[in-house]
């Protein structure tokens, strides 16, 4: 029978390597999202409308937007925004947006380069993560390597030896 210790250690694992396979996946959703934005196109557009869903705190912050694309053609689009971007922004204001060619519904306030780029930060984390958390998990599992429950160094959190002689010493 293992001790607890050596199970809160096995979660404590196990939790690392979800966290980087989280990382994982989020990293290569902004890689495919890259695709949609091939060749993207900055423009200037107007804030129709600011809006969210759901409660204030936790919902979804969005600006309507309209623009017109390089052949002059107006545009109208929804734009997802963090909660601090949204309550700086005013309805009629000017935002800078790249939209995608293909179809310009599909709209951003940062081009491919930096979707991509965020895209290879969360997969290289993700995959570090993943690989030290089954790397210990297995192989300590295994034997391989010795993965040992947390425990505190001598002297935190432990008490000090008594001094020889018996006699505490103290303060004068």
């Amino acid at each position: 029978m293992h001790s607890a210790a050596f199970w809160e250690t096995i979660v404590a694992l196990v939790m690392v390597t979800g966290i980087g396979l989280g990382l994982v996946w989020i990293g290569i959703g902004y890689c495919r999202n890259v695709r949609f934005f091939h060749g993207g196109i900055a423009a200037a557009a107007t804030i129709d409308k600011l809006d969210y869903t759901g409660r204030y705190l936790t919902g979804r912050f969005f600006a309507l937007i309209s623009f017109r694309d390089a052949a002059g053609l107006r545009h109208a689009a929804r734009l997802p925004l963090m909660p601090y971007i949204w309550n700086r922004l005013r309805e009629g204001g000017k935002l800078h947006i790249v939209y995608a060619p293909a179809d310009p519904r599909i709209v951003s306030r940062v081009g491919p380069g930096l979707r991509r780029f965020a895209g290879i930060v969360f997969v290289g984390i993700g995959s570090f993560l993943t690989l030290l958390g089954l790397w210990l998990l297995i192989g300590g599992l295994l034997g391989w390597t010795e993965v040992r429950a947390f425990r505190p160094h001598q002297g935190w959190l432990t008490p000090l030896p008594a001094p020889r002689g018996g006699e505490v010493p103290t303060l004068k």
